[in-house]
């Protein structure tokens, strides 16, 4: 089930629109699967990804006043890979009159967002710069709040405002409304008052203020007009790293919060990854001190210093390959600054088998540590797995293929409902169910999604194809042509379509008398064929000498 968030702030001129439309694009490069819902009259964040609001058959006017079209009927394709728009439209400045008289008018944008849901990892809700009945539905729809505030004086004004009328929703409407975070925009360095206003909104929010803060720039401003993202307009300029930068931010907030609300949720894995490491810090004496004791009965929880050679390699790694050039960067990391972050084992028959923290022991071996830095756990093989398997999702560190993988075996072997699985490794059920599909596409095709020649997006596109033949061809002419999942998604449609067979024209007596006479006096075939009162004759010659024979023929004739 995907996350719906509102972002929202009652002042005007905040970011709010250039933020939803750039967190959005670089979700959806990042592989999110991300729809935005624009409700607000202006219709700019329709017109900043590029969509005409002219001659727009169903928006999102359509879905929140007449019940007879579906929420999905309003969402079309914004031409960026993975990010899906239902637009606005000017009727949008009467919904405010026109939801009056409707029952429930306060839930009819939940009511649609709900059917969405399940398609996306995220929705996000572009609301008006005012409290009306347009803002009351966003608000009542959403899981959450994102606010942006301008680092500006008169930004600080409508906090407490703001700050109420979110608390009024949560009082009456939508008590499980939360603040999903707040963006610092329009940040100018060169001043202190930039400065201080980060300050003070940091001390009224406190964590809840995202790290990145979105800066002035030229090209944020530029972009609107060329109906693009700024990430797509000028993917070099600070405004679109910093964006990048946000969105990573963004989704390592949603992976910690998923993961500990997951915990408080199911039992299990305890405390999961923060558990194995807790508060330890490295004491390289002590452990030097207590190595020998310590390999017999190693204390639960305590890093010590292990023989590499009395490690194992983890038989439950998810992950099969391993980046050579990324593992000596690593190496040449850890040879500069050791180790830091111990590696997770459990005991096994004989030594130990590794846990969390492959890729460090192997980059450990390939500089010649001798001992690295380990908490030693005391897990069953259930945990063990599930463990290896949250570690390296959490990271990203798994090509499609092995996640999918890990995912059925998290499935089949442990009994695991794709809800469990989902809340365990903070992803969508959406996405959790598009990666176990990877695995029923022929082995060429998973070979050529592992080894990066084609996408997640561009295997999911292939999984409708029902032609395995097919189904390989088009993955090899995507790696070689380098084409983009959207143009794989028209490919893979195409295929499925049935090709109808052309209708036979039944001709009348009259029709072909005419044929019969004109061939005699042309000495050639003719063709004739109608289409209601109008239509056309064929005639067909074989050379250029004949061509010029029916001419004078035809000539004659006049």
């Amino acid at each position: 089930m995907g996350k719906a968030i509102a972002i929202f702030n009652q002042k005007g001129g905040v970011g709010k629109t250039t933020t939803n439309i750039n967190l959005a694009a670089c979700l959806a490069m990042m592989d999110k699967k991300v729809l935005i819902l624009d409700i607000d009259p202006q219709g700019n964040t329709t017109s900043g990804v590029g969509i005409s609001k002219r001659n727009l058959d169903v928006t999102t006017h359509e879905i929140l006043i007449e019940e007879k079209y579906r929420p999905e009927e309003a969402v079309i394709s914004t031409g960026i890979e993975n990010l899906d728009i239902m637009p606005a439209s000017v009727q949008l400045a009467g919904a405010e009159v026109e939801l009056i008289g409707i029952a429930g008018k306060e839930k009819r944008l939940k009511l649609a967002i709900d059917v969405l849901k399940p398609e996306y990892d995220y929705i996000f809700v572009d609301c008006p710069p005012s409290l009306g009945m347009l803002t009351i539905n966003a608000l009542t729809a959403v899981d959450s709040v994102l606010i942006p505030i301008q680092c500006e004086f008169y930004a600080l004004e409508g906090v407490s405002q703001l700050m109420s009328t979110i608390e009024i929703v949560r009082n009456n409407l939508n008590p499980d409304l939360e603040i999903e975070g707040v963006i610092l925009s329009m940040f100018d360095g060169r001043t202190n008052l930039s400065v201080q206003v980060v300050e003070e909104v940091k001390r009224y929010f406190k964590e809840k203020v995202y790290t990145t803060v979105i800066p002035r720039n030229v090209r944020l401003a530029e972009a609107p007009s060329h109906g693009m993202p700024v990430i797509h307009y000028d993917p070099r300029s600070t405004g679109a790293i910093a964006y990048k930068e946000f969105a990573e931010e963004f989704l390592e907030n949603e992976r910690r919060n998923r993961y500990m609300a997951a915990q408080r949720k199911v039992g299990g894995l305890g405390k999961g990854l923060d558990a194995l490491f807790g508060d330890v810090e490295i004491d390289r004496a002590k452990a030097a001190e207590k190595k020998e004791k310590a390999e017999e009965t190693p204390a639960e929880g305590g890093v010590l210093y292990i023989d590499i050679n009395n490690i194992k390699p983890n038989a439950s790694q998810p992950r099969k390959s391993f980046d050579e050039e990324k593992l000596r960067e690593l190496a040449d990391s850890i040879e500069q600054h050791g180790l830091i972050q111990p590696v997770v084992l459990r005991k096994a028959v004989k030594g130990y088998e590794i846990v969390a923290g492959e890729r460090r022991y192997r980059a450990a071996r390939l500089i010649g540590l001798k001992e690295i830095p380990c908490i030693v756990k005391t897990l069953s093989d259930e945990e063990n797995m599930l463990l290896a398997i949250i570690e390296n999702m959490q990271r990203e560190d798994l090509n499609p293929i092995e996640e999918a993988e890990g995912l059925k075996q998290m499935i089949d072997k442990y009994g695991l409902t794709q809800e469990q699985v989902s809340i365990s490794v903070g992803k969508s059920r959406p996405y959790i169910s598009n990666s176990l599909r990877l695995l029923k596409l022929p082995d060429v095709v998973r070979t050529l999604t592992a080894e990066g020649k084609i996408s997640m997006g561009h295997a999911r596109a292939l999984v409708t194809v029902k032609d395995e033949e097919r189904q390989i061809r088009l993955a090899e002419r995507a790696a070689e042509e380098a084409l983009s999942v959207r143009e794989m998604e028209k490919l893979a449609a195409a295929s499925d379509k049935p090709k109808s067979a052309p209708k036979k024209q039944v001709k009348s007596p009259d029709e072909k008398r005419v044929e019969e006479d004109l061939k005699k006096i042309l000495g050639t075939k003719v063709n004739l064929s109608r289409k209601g009162k109008k239509g056309k004759i064929e005639i067909e010659f074989y050379s250029a000498e004949e061509l010029d024979r029916l001419i004078d023929i035809l000539k004659t004739l006049g």
